[in-house]
């Protein structure tokens, strides 16, 4: 029984590297899944696109977990057509498989990198506990009752006759009565009068809306309406060293006949990359540029070429970086008396998949201090739908908190913008949403040009963008920080809007996503998929946004 409530927590991790399920990550229980078989057919628990990873047989292979040695797993070839490589190494037959492990379905096919989570023995990380939350009670409600008083009258005998007595009370009260109505009346037509003259105007009050389903805008006519003010986004970046403006490279050194990726782990126990700059003597040829390429969607904001869409997208040196698949397994270097110390660990991508390169802390032979790298982009170029043109742009704001940033475009003409609305407080789940953006799975339609330049008379293709329309519905709104007491409550993705749109994907980044009424009020960010095939994606409140546009004091 200690062994399988041990292997309960213990999942194998599937991270693709290429293919159609690029950027995914698929997750399996030990103690669910014995067997994981792999495939293009739908029936596998591993399934890949049968239309575009066509190098990929529909049964390919399956990965064992060994019965007696949970820890033990073997990937397995069932007579695929294209073969299974594994590290490069075409397996002839069965073959044990390590974290850090790179798998191919075909010498062209899509790759995965398999790993186990969490870390066994030393490597596995701390989690922080957190605190729940106990919602406050309900107010109570108070009634008040007012008692209501009676008035009785006392029968007396005396000299006059009954009913005479009983005449006279009726009249006197009849008389008293319309005198006191009388000066009520009178008191409330001073009291309108005066406030009439005294009170404040009152502000014209908006006639109700028309019930929700007057003003729905279907997903054509959202698309009709914003197809010109989504754009799509093209970056080149790179990692610059501040002093000299010199490039910053990961540092390739050589360990018996080969070159291979040089980390550091820090004295806090952490783990990047060793970065050098170009001129650094100790720099060798096969060091890589840290920097990356990249696609995004944006739309406009302002008639003045102001574009709001995703800090990963306009700025990459501010989030996870992606290393090349030849960066592992990497050389471990340990930091004592401030100089590296080569290990025997072999660093692999879930040492360093959280790592970004604006908060690098060591460069060069040092601790780095002060803001000593910088990102920079080498190219950001911004194109409307449907058109040939390219049209450079410039970061203009990056957020702190969030995955959001703006940038400008310069045109002389006006640019028509999109309707922003902040609904974070009153969004609910469940409403119909609209995203745009241009996904990098989405099929490339170019144009052939023929130059009329008589210096390049050379004809060329150019890539043409159209953008896609995805329709679903917010199924979670989640609060991050925003509206609770950050000692005590935590989201590991923050203030989101959980959605059901799935045919997104990287590309998608940083587009506009619409509510019924055709306001913009998010900004499409991420996707995440489960071990069962499970998709769910994720989008930026506008609020974030539109607080990016201006001033707003934090202090």
């Amino acid at each position: 029984m200690k062994t399988s409530k041990k292997l309960s927590s213990i999942r194998i991790i599937i991270r693709h590297i290429s293919g159609s399920k690029i950027n995914q990550i698929d997750e399996f229980p030990l103690d669910n899944f014995k067997e994981i078989t792999f495939g293009r057919a739908s029936s596998n628990d591993l399934s890949f696109d049968p239309d575009i990873d066509d190098v990929v047989s529909r049964q390919h292979g399956k990965i064992t977990v060994d019965n007696l040695d949970p820890m033990k797993i073997t990937i397995h070839d069932l007579g695929s057509r294209n073969g299974t490589f594994v590290n490069g190494e075409k397996i002839e037959k069965d073959k044990e498989l390590f974290p850090g492990d790179v798998v191919k379905l075909g010498i062209n096919g899509p790759e995965f990198q398999f790993d186990i989570f969490p870390k066994q023995k030393d490597y596995m990380k701390k989690t922080r506990v957190l605190e729940t939350i106990t919602p406050a009670s309900k107010p109570t409600k108070i009634s008040e009752s007012m008692p209501v008083g009676k008035d009785e009258v006392k029968d007396e005998k005396t000299g006059v006759g009954r009913e005479t007595v009983e005449r006279i009370v009726v009249q006197t009260q009849k008389k008293s009565r319309t005198i006191l109505f009388s000066a009520l009346a009178v008191a409330l037509i001073l009291i309108i009068a005066i406030g009439y003259v005294f009170w404040p105007e009152t502000p014209v009050v908006e006639a109700p809306k028309l019930p929700e389903k007057f003003n729905k805008m279907t997903p054509t006519e959202i698309a009709e309406a914003n197809s010109d003010k989504v754009v799509y986004i093209e970056v080149g970046w790179k990692m610059t060293y501040t002093v000299t403006g010199e490039d910053v490279y990961h540092l390739y050194l050589k360990d018996g006949k080969s070159f291979h990726a040089a980390f550091l782990q820090l004295p806090d126990g952490s783990i990047e990359p060793w970065l050098v700059k170009s001129s650094d003597d100790y720099k060798t040829p096969q060091s890589q540029l840290i920097g990356g390429l990249h696609t995004g969607s944006g739309f406009v904001v302002s008639e003045e070429g102001f574009i709001l869409t995703n800090r990963h997208v306009a700025a990459s040196w501010m989030t996870a970086y992606h290393f090349p698949k030849e960066a592992f397994p990497g050389i471990l270097y340990e930091i004592k008396d401030g100089k590296p110390v080569k290990t025997k660990y072999q660093v692999g991508p879930q040492d360093v998949f959280d790592w970004v390169p604006i908060s690098a802390k060591f460069f060069g032979r040092g601790i780095a201090s002060g803001k000593i790298l910088e990102g920079k982009n080498m190219y950001l170029d911004v194109t409307f739908n449907g058109n040939d043109l390219r049209i450079p742009a410039t970061v203009a704001r990056i957020s702190n908190k969030h995955d959001v940033s703006m940038i400008k475009i310069d045109l002389p003409e006006s640019l028509p913008k999109v309707r922003l609305k902040d609904r974070h407080s009153d969004i609910k789940a469940g409403e119909e949403v609209v995203v745009m953006g241009y996904p990098a799975v989405s099929p490339d339609e170019f144009i052939k040009q023929n130059s009329q330049d008589v210096f390049n008379r050379n004809p060329h293709w150019i890539k043409v963008p159209t953008v896609t329309v995805t329709n679903g519905n917010i199924s979670k709104v989640i609060n991050g920080n925003s509206k609770m007491n950050s000692n005590k409550y935590f989201s590991s993705f923050g203030d989101v809007y959980q959605l059901t749109i799935n045919a997104t994907g990287g590309g998608n980044s940083g587009g506009p996503m619409f509510d019924s009424d055709g306001n913009v009020i998010g900004i499409y960010f991420a996707g995440k998929q489960d071990y069962n095939g499970t998709k769910i994606s994720f989008a930026v409140p506008i609020k974030y946004g539109i607080e990016l546009m201006g001033t707003k004091k934090i202090l």
